[in-house]
Formats: structure tokens, sequence, C-alpha cells
């Protein structure tokens, strides 16, 4: 009766974090040296397991979270954060106040708890961007979307979708946890690009819509042997352009990935390689130049590249947002702002002061590079590029010897 009574307040968005919370539990309880922050070090073995038992027996809407927990994500890691969200949640619930209503304050305590995990090195985005991608994927008629290599979380917790089917590399907590907070998440930890899990009739699975943050300067051996599926149409060490060849093969609408800016004027030849893939094939349909400090925790410039599957594409569009009026930026933090407007204008391909149609010939005659800032010049680069156009230049070695020691 008891036991009944401590259940009947818990509702549909409280329940499943009461489990997590009860796992989380008995794990701290297994290790000596931990200190119990809940009060369940009184209860007895046979509270406990009447306790658990009924408990986990709610486990099924979420068997991807529990049943397939093959690696005990949930119930063996007992990172801090983890303990510090459960403790946070388990406040909440003793106060009345865990319902539904609350799942975003719970997304966003999960991600922040991540962020503060002192071994968690994970590239952390303006929210903005999500809520433009949100926008776009909406536009593109996107009621599923494929998420690969999401190692910060960010991407499967504030990605808008019906479903949403992930594949991450790292065994993951945080995952685990919001996969049982918003449910319609299908989690899997495996690479994708070297042992793809989501197939039909020993075909890849086909997804709406595609997302991924490439892993930056990431190298990984593979060959045409390890491609079971014929994904590939080259092959490289480098990660980001076997991953973006497998996004294409596995989405049907619209892919969106976010990739180095170096990525865009690099002459690396995998890279050259996989930009004249893009073009050639039709796959490129926006460039969208990111402001500076868009990731919390590198500086390093970065773009977001809007690929077509369908391969229906002639020109790209291209778009800087440095200096625009779709961001925000102050001394430590730049954010997205206007990011419905903005859909809009990538979406419609249209052209103003900061955004331009750039044709694939154009393209091919720059030797396939896709800086934006080759092609749009503004605020001071547009004004220093000016000032070089109007100035009479000669070659290096017409003014100078050029000598070698012997």
């Amino acid at each position: 009766d008891n036991l009944n009574k401590a259940l009947s307040p818990i509702n549909k968005a409280a329940l499943p974090l009461s489990i997590l919370r009860v796992l989380a539990v008995v794990t701290l309880q297994n290790h000596a040296d931990e200190n119990i922050a809940f009060n369940f070090d009184k209860a007895t073995q046979d509270e406990w397991e009447a306790y658990c038992n009924t408990l986990e027996s709610k486990e099924s809407p979420y068997f991807n979270a529990f049943g397939l927990d093959t690696l005990g994500l949930l119930s063996q890691y007992s990172v801090q954060a983890i303990r510090n969200t459960v403790g946070e949640l388990h406040g909440m619930e003793n106060s009345g106040l865990l319902g539904e209503s609350q799942t975003k304050y719970f997304i966003n305590a999960v991600l922040e708890h991540s962020k503060l995990d002192i071994n968690t090195d994970n590239p952390f985005v303006d929210i903005g961007l999500y809520e433009l991608s949100n926008e776009l994927l909406a536009k593109f008629g996107v009621a599923e979307t494929y998420i690969s290599w999401d190692v910060s979380n960010q991407a499967t917790a504030l990605l808008n979708a019906e479903s949403k089917f992930v594949e991450s590399p790292t065994p993951n907590s945080y995952l685990a946890l919001i996969s049982v907070i918003l449910g319609k998440i299908d989690y899997r930890f495996t690479d994708s690009v070297f042992k793809p899990t989501y197939m039909e009739n020993l075909k890849l699975q086909k997804f709406q819509g595609g997302f991924s943050i490439v892993p930056f300067g990431y190298r990984s051996k593979f060959s045409a042997e390890d491609d079971v599926f014929n994904r590939f149409d080259f092959y490289t060490n480098y990660y980001h352009p076997m991953l973006i060849q497998h996004l294409l093969q596995q989405v049907t609408n619209v892919v969106m990935v976010i990739v180095p800016e170096s990525v865009l004027f690099s002459q690396v030849s995998s890279e050259v390689t996989l930009k004249e893939w893009l073009i050639k094939n039709r796959y490129l349909r926006n460039i969208v130049s990111l402001p500076g400090r868009t990731f919390s925790n590198t500086a390093i410039a970065t773009s977001l590249l809007i690929l077509d599957p369908r391969a229906q594409n002639s020109f790209v569009h291209m778009c800087k947002l440095e200096n625009s009026t779709f961001i925000e930026m102050d001394k430590r933090s730049v954010r997205l702002i206007n990011t419905v407007e903005l859909a809009e204008l990538l979406f419609q391909q249209q052209e103003n002061a900061f955004s331009k149609n750039v044709s694939y010939e154009d393209i091919h005659q720059n030797a396939y590079t896709l800086s934006v800032n080759r092609y749009i010049n503004d605020g001071v680069y547009g004004k220093y590029q000016n000032k070089l156009t109007n100035t009479i230049t000669k070659k290096f070695n017409a003014i100078f010897e050029i000598q070698r020691p012997i």
C-alpha cells in the first residue's frame, strides 16, 4: 500500500525519471567510497527490491534505453554530473514539481551537467544553431531525423522530430538519460561509418533528414573491404569525407553537416576530392559561414553545409553571418537570432548583402574553393579585398631574387 501511494503521484514524465533515479541510487550503494545524496539508505533490502521491481516493470516504453542497454550505461556509470542531475530530479519529485512541463528544464540540466563533466571534451554549440536547424528540417518536410556522431548530445536533445535515430561512437550516460526523458529516440552505440546498424532488407534504412557535427581532425583507416553497403565513391583516412558520403546514402530529403571552415579552402587531396565530388554530383545546396565562438570550447571557424541527396542543384547559396542581422554578440559569446527569417532565406536561396548564389561553374573556375569569403566581400575582409583589387601588384620573384644555399 505504501508503495502504491508513493507511485500514484508519479505522472508520465516522472516515471521514467524515477526509474533512472532508482538505478542510479542502487549503483551508488554498490560503491562504498561514494557519498549517497539520497534518503534511501535506510530502506530495507526487501523494500529496495519491491520498489525497484515495480519501477523496472514500467521500462517497456523505453526499450532502447534499458532493454538494449547491454553496456549498463544508466546503472553502471555514476559520474558526478549524472549524480547531480539525478539529485535535482529527485528534489523536484519530492516537491511535487516533476511533470511533462518540466521536460525542457530537465534537458537543459542534463546538457549543463554534461558540459561540466571534467572527462567530457565535446563540441557545445550555440543553441540558436539548433533553432535554425529545426526551422530548416520543418521546411524540408522532415519528420524523422538520423543523427550521426553526436558526442555532445545536443543534437539528440534539441533537434525537433517525431522520431530520432542516433548512432554514437562512444558509450554515453547522458544520451541514455536524454532518451529516457524525451522518448521516441532510438540510439545505438556504434561507428556509423564502419558499422552502420540501421538496415531494412539488408540495405541501409532511409531517413528523411540527417545531421552531424563532424569530428574535427579525426582520422581513421578505411578501405573498400570495409564497405559492405557500397556507400563510398572514394576513400580517405580523413573521417569527415567518409561520414558525409555515408549520410548522403542514408538520408532522402536533406543533410546538415557542420565542418571546420578550413575544409572549404583546403588543398589537401582528400578534401579537394570531397568538394569536387559534392559539386559534380550536385549535392551541395547551401554553405553558411558561422560566426566565431559559435562553439563554446573552440575558436575554430566553422560552416554549416546543407546537402541535397536528390542532387537537384546547379549553384550554391552562400551566406556569411558575421556582421549580419542574424547574430548577437558580446565579448564572450555569440548567438544566432531571427532564425525563422534566416531559415526562409536559406530555403528560398535568397540573395542580399551577405548572401549570394554562386554557380557550380564559378566554383570550378576557382579550383573548387568553397570559402564564402572568396565570393562574398563584406565587412573588414571586403574592405581589404577591394583595396587589393585596386592596387598594382607584382609577383614576389619580380622584386626579389630568391637564392637557395648550395
